[in-house]
């Protein structure tokens, strides 16, 4: 049984989703709109500078689809707290 949970733990860590991955960086997708938020994660400096330095490519790609895809200036913008 705890072999389960530990994997199902393991899984979860490995396969996080944009929202969990900008809650663990601290970032809030509405204090930039989808332009800045695309030059932000063009940017090694920028990335490091947010606290967001050796993510993978792809917990990188997953992080920006969250912060385009609720931008300030998105259809469907986060609530504070996310």
């Amino acid at each position: 049984m705890y072999r389960y949970i530990v994997l199902l733990l393991m899984a979860g860590a490995l396969f996080a989703d944009g929202k969990s991955l900008a809650i663990q960086y601290k970032l809030v997708p509405p204090t930039k709109a989808k332009i800045q938020w695309e030059k932000v994660f063009a940017s090694d400096e920028k990335l490091a500078s947010l606290g967001i330095k050796g993510i993978s490519g792809a917990d990188k790609a997953e992080l920006l689809k969250f912060c385009v895809d609720h931008a300030a200036d998105s259809d469907s913008p986060t609530v504070p707290g996310m």
